[in-house]
């Protein structure tokens, strides 16, 4: 049976019952690769109603007949191949694929994951990132301030992170080994200012401390009665300070000169003390001097430094000073009450001129020559 047979079948057994109906096609199409394609139904007649003229003159009914044909055209065997849907028109993909515009909208009616944010969330939000950054700010700001301070006292200090420095002390007069209270309190302080700059002090007796000055850093604590290095720097470096080291008389007892004026001491209501930063030269670390009437005044000055040594750096940058401090009534207020006097700082670099030796004659003055007297002998002028 021929493809169009079993169509012709197939269209005439949809009359019959379900039992009769012809399998044939049915089965053709299972045992062949080809699908029987479906018939297209032609109308090829018309309802004709009326009655004919017999032959006879009478009118006859003509039969109303309905001649409906079945005709199958068939299609080439490449065509009517199932077709996939991988080999579907490209116009019925794209009509079946969502444009651009659709799959928008879509999204845009599709809820929310998390609702909108309000204008108080926003606000919340802003606050939140300007407190970030404004701290971030302030903590960069005070970071930079504090290296910049950290390395102006190092600079004035003359101690970079990791150098060395010497803390020379006296020792009290009467004692063996023995260091005044007020000069291990004096050290205390000048430790912590090290300590400050990220450096290591080394303390040292004033007696052997046996080496020069501006390789390193130094701290000399003491007068020069009980403190020989201190001795040492009056008279190398500050030719115009004169203390008083005598016993008797005991009114001028620790009284120091500077530029030709005296100051005394006035035990537990007035007393003076030197503070002094100095250098050989430029490449030369500085050396510090606390040189007090007595050691409570060496606590003094230690502390008048570690308080105002900023004010002092941007006074004398990296240059020499020499400051006379006065403490007030020490018995009272300790080394707390300190009163910068005067700065000194040339007087005390200054050599004295040299005062004419005793029963010599004025050096601008002419000696007149001897003369002969009546028996001979020689007469001075008078």
């Amino acid at each position: 049976m021929t493809p169009s047979a079993a169509a012709t079948a197939t269209a005439a057994s949809t009359a019959l019952l379900p039992s009769r109906s012809t399998s044939i096609p049915a089965a053709e199409a299972s045992a062949s690769t080809l699908a029987t394609a479906p018939p297209y139904p032609v109308a090829t007649g018309s309802l004709r109603g009326g009655f004919a003229t017999a032959a006879g003159g009478a009118a006859a009914p003509i039969e109303r007949t309905v001649a409906v044909t079945a005709r199958t055209e068939t299609l080439p065997a490449a065509e009517r191949r199932i077709r996939t849907s991988s080999q579907q028109p490209s116009a019925q993909r794209n009509f079946l694929r969502p444009s651009r515009q659709e799959r928008l909208e879509r999204q845009a009616e599709r809820p929310l994951a998390c609702p909108p944010m309000n204008e108080d969330v926003r606000n919340i939000v802003l606050g939140v990132l300007a407190t970030g950054v404004s701290a971030s700010f302030g903590w960069l700001g005070r970071t930079y301030g504090w290296r910049r301070r950290l390395r102006r006292k190092q600079a004035f200090f003359g101690l970079p992170g990791g150098s060395e420095c010497l803390l020379v002390v006296n020792r009290e007069s009467g004692g063996d080994n023995v260091v005044h209270r007020y000069d291990v309190f004096a050290l205390l302080e000048l430790s912590a200012l090290v300590k400050d700059c990220g450096a290591q002090a080394r303390i040292l007796p004033h007696d052997r401390a046996h080496q020069g000055f501006g390789d390193r850093t130094e701290f000399c604590v003491g007068g020069p009665y009980s403190n020989r290095r201190m001795a040492a720097h009056l008279t190398t470096l500050l030719p115009g300070v004169r203390m008083n080291v005598d016993v008797e008389p005991p009114e001028l007892r620790g009284s120091v000169t500077i530029g030709g004026e005296r100051y005394l001491m006035e035990k537990g209501l007035a007393e003076y003390v030197l503070l002094a930063r100095l250098t050989a030269g430029e490449d030369h670390r500085p050396v510090f001097l606390f040189c007090g009437q007595r050691a409570i005044t060496n606590q003094a000055a230690t502390r008048y430094l570690a308080r105002h040594h900023e004010a002092l750096s941007r006074r004398h940058r990296d240059g020499s000073f020499v400051l006379l401090l006065k403490v007030v009534n020490s018995e009272a207020y300790g080394p707390d009450v300190v009163e910068l006097v005067a700065d000194v700082t040339r007087a005390a670099r200054t050599a004295p001129p040299a005062s004419p030796a005793s029963g010599s004659p004025p050096p601008n003055r002419r000696r007149r020559p001897d003369r002969m007297g009546p028996d001979g002998v020689k007469t001075s002028p008078s």
